[in-house]
């Protein structure tokens, strides 16, 4: 007779599964419509009002893809152009939203420099002071050369300005830094309740996990009896969020702290 076992786990919640309510580019996100040539100098852009429906500072270029920056060709993944971030240089754009929701912001990233790069995201107006986030710009690419980040906010008012802007200042090269491309805003909704499915044996269970967005995990256990000297153990997401070229998942539970105890009276543990 084989004795029962139980199994504890540690359960955690990585990022909202979120449904799209009403998403898409922002105004212009795409940077399609351009300065016109009087407010340009080669590629670098003179007014602060030159790109339609943006707000710019610092030191902006607009980007035309198949543009070079020495040997490299800098390469837009969507459309024709993008605007690239120099020294302390800023990108702005006021929207309407529906103050009290929760709303995620998306872009494309592509680096264009040795040097370390990151970018500033902040919306405001901003009821949580500090409340701005510090994205590090990866070096690992997708296959086309670009990364997406996304950063969520709750919207503090009925109208806010979203702001990305390189922090950065470069004395050997302004113009060094990130392109950007295809910013987008996307509603989020009330998160679904992820759950996960552990399978052993004859037995299942389901440990459900509810994000109120402020982090934090759940303990749970499992008791099952093995029904061979070597006995699978499986778990499964419930739910999942996959790239829209099916590379690999972005959202979903993490595991950890994974043990395995045997036990001689289940029911006792059960109580």
């Amino acid at each position: 007779m084989y004795r029962a076992t139980v199994l504890l786990v540690t359960l955690c919640i990585t990022s909202q599964v979120a449904s799209s309510v009403a998403d898409g580019l922002l105004p212009n996100g795409d940077f399609e419509q351009g300065p016109k040539p009087s407010e340009m100098k080669g590629t670098v852009v003179t007014a602060k009002n030159a790109i339609p429906n943006w707000e710019i500072s610092g030191f902006i270029e607009y980007i035309k893809s198949g543009d070079k920056q020495g040997d490299m060709v800098l390469v837009v993944p969507a459309g024709a152009y993008a605007v690239r971030l120099g020294n302390d240089a800023s990108i702005k754009q006021r929207v309407k939203v529906t103050q009290g929701l929760f709303y995620s912001l998306t872009f494309n990233v592509a680096r264009t420099c040795a040097q370390e790069e990151k970018l500033n995201v902040s919306v405001s107006p901003n009821s949580e002071p500090r409340d701005w986030g510090i994205l590090p710009m990866q070096t690992m690419y997708s296959s086309n050369g670009w990364d997406t980040y996304a950063w969520a906010f709750q919207a503090d008012g009925p109208e806010v300005e979203i702001s990305i802007h390189n922090p950065a200042v470069e004395k050997e090269d302004a113009a060094c830094g990130p392109l950007i491309d295809s910013v987008a805003l996307k509603l989020l909704s009330n998160p679904k309740r992820p759950k996960v499915e552990v399978y052993a044996g004859k037995d299942r269970t389901q440990v459900p996990y509810e994000s109120n967005g402020k982090g934090g995990f759940k303990h749970a256990k499992f008791v099952f009896k093995a029904i061979s000297n070597h006995t699978r153990i499986t778990f499964l997401s419930s739910f999942y969020t996959m790239k829209s070229d099916h590379s690999g998942s972005l959202c979903g539970p993490v595991l950890d702290d994974v043990k395995l105890v045997s036990v001689r009276n289940p029911r006792r543990l059960l109580a």
